[in-house]
């Protein structure tokens, strides 16, 4: 009898599901002034724009049981706070006044990518003094000359990498270089990159070439940004025989982009890992309500499902993860 039981017992546990080290969620790209105007001008109440993300335990399931990071991309660069922002006509510049760090903070964000095609919209110092504020606020982030930032968890080191194609191409033979240096230091290899065109549903060519050759070089995740509206995720077989999760644009995580329904229709995922290795994607569908500015649950099925198709969730494999949406 007591051997059955152990038997019994052995079959329960392998039948468990993995327990997570860790988790990062991921968003796309966030806005927080344009022309000089701050778009929440205050991170209390009714203003706040981070809405259902700002408690998390209440959006993602066992969001409490495991350390949980967060990244984002930054759009707008922070000024000095010794500096006025001073509003001009250019609503290409979306330069933010040192106070809208708080609005970062609200939002629980653990690191920003700053490599994209707005770093520079601050004038004075520019991203030596964003660079500055994010220190000041605790929040990590990755910046220029492909230089990782790493955190370190209690299994291993996560390296994220991050890089651009919109101001001009992506030196690839070098990106490919520092991604296999950082392979052979962290346990879990991130590669943030801003690229792709504007409101374009879904990657060209050369991006989805990018893509191999960063998986080839050893990237566990692939983290795209930029076109301001979410396009397909998909799994990448690397030459090492491994795979590698590229999500080729998260959209916009908060931002002001009224004028298309797909520029508000957004997503953040949340990927959990196990010894180094992922065992599960959350996907949660949200949307930035125009009248609160603030993030919110999408509940109409008929969005959900457009949202899960642009992602193209119905064709991700699971690969042995788990895929809850």
């Amino acid at each position: 009898m007591r051997g059955v039981l152990a038997l019994a017992l052995l079959a329960i546990v392998a039948c468990s599901p993995q327990s997570a080290d860790y988790s990062i969620t991921f968003g796309g790209d966030i806005i927080l002034t344009r022309a000089g105007d701050p778009l929440y001008k205050s991170i209390e109440g009714t203003t706040n724009s981070w809405g259902v993300l700002e408690k998390p335990q209440k959006v993602f399931k066992n969001s409490m049981k495991m350390p949980d990071y967060f990244f984002a991309n930054l759009e707008s660069p922070l000024g000095a706070a010794s500096e006025p922002l001073i509003k001009n006509s250019d609503d290409l510049n979306l330069c933010s006044a040192a106070d809208q760090s708080g609005v970062l903070t609200k939002g629980h964000l653990t690191l920003v990518s700053l490599v994209n095609n707005h770093r520079n919209d601050c004038q004075i110092n520019g991203i030596e003094e964003t660079r500055r504020i994010l220190e000041q606020n605790q929040i990590l982030f990755v910046g220029l000359d492909l230089i990782p930032a790493y955190i370190e968890t209690s299994n291993g080191k996560i390296a994220i990498i991050a890089a651009e194609d919109v101001t001009i191409p992506i030196d690839v033979d070098s990106l490919v270089s520092h991604v296999k240096r950082a392979r052979q230091i962290a346990q879990v290899v991130i590669v943030s990159v801003h690229w792709g065109n504007e409101y374009q549903t879904g990657p060209d060519s050369r991006q989805q070439e990018i893509a191999q050759q960063l998986a080839d070089a050893g990237a566990d995740v692939i983290w795209g940004h930029h076109p301001h509206v979410l396009q397909k995720m998909e799994w990448l077989n690397a030459a090492s025989g491994k795979k590698t999760l590229v999500f080729y644009s998260l959209g916009n995580l908060i931002a002001d982009q009224w004028m298309l329904d797909d520029a508000q229709r957004t997503a953040v995922v949340r990927i959990s890992f196990h010894n180094s290795k992922i065992i599960k994607i959350q996907v949660i569908p949200l949307f930035m309500d125009f009248s609160t500015r603030r993030l919110k649950s999408v509940n109409d099925s008929m969005i959900k499902n457009q949202i899960f198709q642009r992602l193209k969730l119905d064709t991700l494999e699971n690969r042995g993860v788990v895929i809850d949406y």
